[in-house]
């Protein structure tokens, strides 16, 4: 297993990569598994340039959630990358107002977490970083969303009802972690001190999925681009 330093300096990498006009070129007009292919490619490239054995490298990458679960800053950070790359596949495969869309209701996420921290005067840093764990969580749930939904007989619900279950998943997140705080009174030099224990990222994250699995829309078709990339990096929601 790789060390947090050198996966934290292989994100800064590949995320760098992603992020040059030759990259982009290289994606133009590809099917979501050469999209695949190019950003394994990437990796490998990556892995290469910090003298890291590529199988190490990326059987590192699939057990991150499982050996930084605790990690709240490092998590973090992982999930605005795994977020970042699904991206790389939505901007080919989706139609451009397809995409648009997307970005409408990543924007719609983005702002609900930031109002969140924003009327929170005493979160401290688990506490966010909770929170951002869970946008970015969500906003990987919808990439590749190819906006067919299986029927069922009715038409699907309207992006605002789904922009609004999404700012409830907030809410509740941030309710929870609130009301998960236990407070303890310990004399400390004739003086009474709180202790205050943060929520788990681990609660909030299930708080989240329960909601997303009972809400109203329907089921999505997910694209194999962003099905390749949870592979990758084990993204399995643990109950």
């Amino acid at each position: 297993m790789l060390e947090k330093e050198q996966l934290l300096a292989f994100f800064e990498k590949a995320s760098s990569k992603y992020n040059e006009c030759s990259f982009a070129r290289c994606l133009e007009g590809k099917t979501p598994e050469e999209v695949e292919e190019i950003i394994s490619n990437v990796q490998k490239e990556v892995f290469s340039e910090m003298n890291i054995d590529e199988e190490l490298g990326f059987e590192s990458l699939g057990q991150i959630s499982e050996a930084f679960e605790d990690d709240y800053s490092f998590m973090r950070r992982f999930y605005k990358f795994v977020m970042e790359e699904a991206d790389i596949g939505d901007k080919v495969v989706m139609s451009s107002e397809e995409y648009s869309k997307k970005c409408e209701r990543v924007e719609q996420f983005t702002k609900a977490t930031e109002n969140k921290i924003a009327a929170s005067t005493n979160l401290d840093s688990k506490e966010e970083d909770t929170l951002y764990i869970d946008l970015y969580r969500m906003i990987i749930a919808i990439a590749g969303d190819s906006e067919e939904y299986e029927s069922d007989g009715n038409e699907h619900e309207n992006e605002d009802e789904h922009a609004m279950s999404m700012t409830m998943t907030m809410t509740m997140t941030m309710n929870t972690i609130m009301n998960m705080r236990t407070s303890t009174n310990v004399n400390m030099n004739n003086s009474m001190k709180k202790i205050v224990t943060p929520a788990p990222a681990e609660n909030a994250v299930k708080l989240v999925m329960n909601l997303e699995n009972t809400k109203m829309r329907k089921p999505i078709t997910r694209m194999k681009s962003n099905t390749t990339t949870k592979v990758r990096y084990n993204f399995i929601i643990r109950n």
